[in-house]
């Protein structure tokens, strides 16, 4: 392993535990605890996907545009380590969040996920720069094995604090919470800055105006999104990729919510259970990786899909906290291993396009992020109109149905 590949991988280890600690288990717990029940006549589990569903529109948005300056201009750099720390400090700022204010927490809630979305388009543009080919699954599956990593040593050291407040002085279990996410915020900052100072910086050779790069930026938006269009495998992908967006991003976000809303699940044992699958997902991150090399990316895929389609329908059955428990199984499994190859097989695509690898994985970031617009967003309605949260999960399970089926069809195609 190079030097630059662990040090790239370990932004993961940084930014996941805003994944875990924030979206996954803590604050949802926390959230689900202090916030009350409607907030301007919407439901707070509803008030939660709305915020996540925001976040990711304002990075689908900008993450192409951002992609093609940081290109030309040789700011990738920069503009991660600008998504970085706004990530990072509107975390910390989550520490103020009580209930009695629930707009603070919605604002650095949604803002905080700005920052951690928007970082990832300038980390993943890395991938193909600073390993070769036919690394690209092992590498990618390590950064996820690290974020998986050091995201579970801070929940352990925060779950600590929470069961016994008087560690640290503190007054109550909520108030660790609160504790939690401005370690979290810390954690993030502090790890990230280190990975980012160890990445290559681009090199401009030349002075460029501003209305030159606006222009310039537009015709390499342009230019990629007809190489898209038109290259006919990497357009299938794009799709794939997008629907399996739609719907693992989904499940992961409002796993623990569902567990607690549906099931009425402690929220202790609920975030014991996102731990040990963290761990789970490790191991399943590097084993698809490397059944990946054996039968291909796209049949693993394939199969993956297939399993996440499983755990909705399960999810729409499920009655007791033993088969929660049964599917969440499933999901640390797949998690890890279906991320990691999508991000790799992605940068097997573009790695023939050099010096543009930003502004494509803009468009990959923007391809996820409008992906979980709506599948949080169908998710919510759903949840908001019939009262439950299992149709929600029942409608996340077409987004794998419909990759499923153009798995097959390409597989199909790859025989021939």
């Amino acid at each position: 392993m190079k030097k630059i590949e662990l040090r790239w991988a370990l932004y993961d280890w940084a930014n996941s535990v805003y994944s875990l600690l924030i979206t996954s288990s803590l604050f949802p717990v926390y959230w689900d605890i202090v916030t009350p029940d409607h907030v301007f006549g919407i439901r707070r589990s509803a008030l939660y996907s709305l915020a996540l569903t925001l976040a990711f529109l304002i990075v689908a948005v900008l993450a192409p545009p951002l992609g093609a300056i940081a290109d030309i201009r040789g700011l990738r750099k920069q503009l991660m380590t600008f998504f970085c720390i706004i990530g990072a400090l509107s975390c910390s700022m989550l520490y103020f969040y009580t209930g009695a204010n629930p707009l603070w927490g919605f604002f650095f809630f949604f803002l905080a996920t700005v920052g951690f979305a928007g970082s990832l388009v300038f980390y993943n543009a890395y991938l193909p720069d600073i390993t070769e080919q036919k690394r690209f699954e092992s590498v990618s599956a390590l950064g996820y094995s690290l974020g998986y990593i050091g995201s579970v040593l801070l929940a352990v050291l925060s779950l600590i604090i929470i069961m016994h407040p008087e560690i640290l002085s503190l007054t109550s279990p909520l108030e660790a919470f609160r504790v939690s996410f401005l370690l979290t915020g810390l954690w993030w900052l502090g790890f990230g800055l280190f990975s980012i100072n160890g990445l290559p910086d681009q090199t401009v050779t030349r002075a460029i105006s501003v209305q030159w790069l606006i222009m310039a930026s537009i015709q390499r938006l342009k230019n990629t999104l007809i190489r898209i269009s038109q290259v006919s495998n990497l357009r299938t992908f794009v799709i794939i990729f997008f629907l399996f967006s739609a719907g693992v991003q989904t499940v992961m976000y409002l796993a623990s919510l569902f567990g607690s809303n549906e099931l009425k699940i402690d929220g202790h044992k609920l975030i014991i259970t996102i731990l040990v699958l963290q761990l789970i997902a490790v191991l399943g991150a590097h084993g698809m990786a490397h059944l990946a090399r054996k039968i291909g990316n796209m049949r693993v895929l394939m199969y993956a899909g297939i399993g996440w389609l499983l755990i909705c329908l399960f999810a729409f059955f499920i009655k007791t906290e033993i088969e929660f428990y049964a599917v969440a199984l499933l999901v640390g499994i797949l998690m890890g291993g279906t991320q990691s190859l999508l991000r790799a097989t992605y940068a097997h695509f573009i790695h023939p396009y050099k010096g543009r690898y930003t502004v494509y994985f803009g468009f990959y970031e923007t391809t996820e992020k409008v992906a979980i617009v709506l599948g949080t967003f169908s998710f919510g309605i759903l949840d908001q109109l019939m009262e439950s949260m299992r149709w929600g999960a029942l409608i996340t399970g077409l987004w794998f149905l419909l990759a499923i089926i153009l798995l097959v069809i390409t597989v199909k195609i790859g025989k021939r």
